[in-house]
């Protein structure tokens, strides 16, 4: 199985740091395994747009993007807990992201985005294999929040490195027929690094790093695929010392 999928772009560079672009993408991807009855998916194809702006400033070290996405994709494969591998047919996802990166200066860094997805089933055109599966056209896809953001923030001296990110996640549907919708959750997570010179020189070559996962211990979905939905991790410490020779 095989087949041609094409790709171009185009961005214009203003004087003024500003770069508005455009482009447009094919995909061609076999789907590996069987439904519940044994048989094979089709292949899924797809096609994207995407529309957007990059921002430079002179002024600070910065980054800014804006974008706008349209993408719809064809014999897509859904997996949830319930009902296993599924031939959900059409899906049709769009939306926006922002992204920011900013440079602060005396080894401060900042970086935070925020996406938001509509993504929905069209269905297989099959009405009858469509109500067994419980797929309703306009239902939200399994697993893909409509809000995300992430806020970053570090700081970096040389000898010590420090780093703090939160990451909200929206409610999710869990299964196409979103009768399952699991909670939105907030994600902290910190890290510390130490090289030995910032307490002696006789410890110049070590490096001391903590590094702490989910910090305030939330419980929530941490993903969905091939038939398991499982929990994300509860918080983690990890304390590790490198030497360097």
């Amino acid at each position: 199985i095989g087949k041609f999928s094409g790709r171009a772009g185009i961005t214009y560079v203003t004087p003024w740091g500003i770069a508005p672009y455009v482009s447009y993408s094919e995909s061609f991807v076999p789907n590996l395994g069987t439904d519940n009855s044994g048989n094979t998916f089709d292949p899924s194809e797809g096609r994207q747009w995407e529309v957007g702006v990059k921002y430079q400033p002179k002024e600070i070290d910065a980054l800014f993007t804006l974008a706008w996405f349209d993408i719809v994709k064809s014999n897509v494969v859904s997996y949830s807990y319930i009902d296993g591998p599924q031939a959900t047919g059409e899906v049709h996802s769009r939306g926006l992201e922002l992204e920011g990166k900013v440079d602060l200066g005396y080894g401060w860094d900042f970086v935070g985005s925020y996406t938001y997805t509509d993504a929905t089933y069209r269905g297989t055109g099959n009405d009858v294999l469509d109500e067994e599966q419980g797929i309703t056209a306009g239902n939200r896809v399994a697993g893909i929040p409509k809000h995300m953001w992430v806020l970053s923030g570090s700081y970096n001296s040389g000898p010590v490195t420090f780093g703090v990110t939160g990451k909200y996640t929206a409610r999710v549907p869990v299964n196409v027929s979103n009768d399952w919708i699991a909670d939105n959750y907030f994600i902290t997570d910190v890290n510390l690094s130490l090289r030995g010179e910032a307490l002696s020189e006789l410890l110049e070559r070590l490096t001391l790093s903590l590094n702490v996962t989910n910090v305030t211990d939330e419980s929530y979905l941490g993903g969905i695929a091939s038939n398991a939905a499982w929990i994300g991790a509860p918080r983690t410490a990890i304390f590790s010392v490198t030497a360097d020779f």
